[in-house]
């Protein structure tokens, strides 16, 4: 009998183990993915940088050149007219773009941190579920010993003091 007990409380302990091993290899690869995510958000940012880039080596170069002309403004009026308008348009592509990314970006991390909560949900919940069906036979288990441990003790005790009644020459010898 002990050996149909043993058997079954070392597979539950055995699964309870390899669910825990499980649990770990799954949040380890999961905060695995979210660093590489997040790894590659200054490349991201590099790149929307050099993207950037030229719209701020335009600024430059029109206030280089604005600076120049100020002294012929009523003659360069329809450059500066020009200019301003590629000005505005790049700052307008630049402003598109950044709200652009930073809105994916936002997403994105959202929708990951949803996710991960939804699987952490889910494990924690199916390990409180195994936590449960493991304990309950145990419990119930360790109280079947406990009653025959109180039986055993008992019926000894009762039939210690039973032949301790009875003379020696009225018990009987088996």
């Amino acid at each position: 009998m002990d050996s149909q007990v043993e058997n079954p409380i070392v597979v539950l302990v055995l699964l309870a183990g390899t669910m825990l091993i499980g649990q770990a290899l799954l949040l380890t690869f999961l905060t695995i993915q979210v660093i590489k995510r997040l790894n590659s958000l200054p490349r991201q940012l590099r790149l929307l940088l050099d993207l950037s880039h030229p719209g701020l080596k335009f600024l430059h170069w029109a206030l280089d050149r604005m600076e120049k002309t100020l002294q012929g403004i009523p003659t360069l009026n329809v450059t500066i007219n020009q200019n301003l308008a590629k000005l505005t348009d790049s700052a307008i592509q630049a402003d598109q773009y950044t709200a652009h990314k930073i809105n994916s970006f936002s997403l994105r991390a959202e929708a990951a941190s949803e996710h991960l909560d939804d699987i952490i949900g889910k494990v924690s919940q199916e390990t409180f579920r195994l936590h449960r069906i493991l304990l309950n036979p145990a419990f119930r288990l360790s109280g079947l010993v406990r009653a025959g441990l109180i039986t055993l003790k008992l019926l000894l005790s009762h039939s210690d003091s039973h032949s301790k009644d009875t003379p020696p020459n009225q018990q009987i010898f088996i």
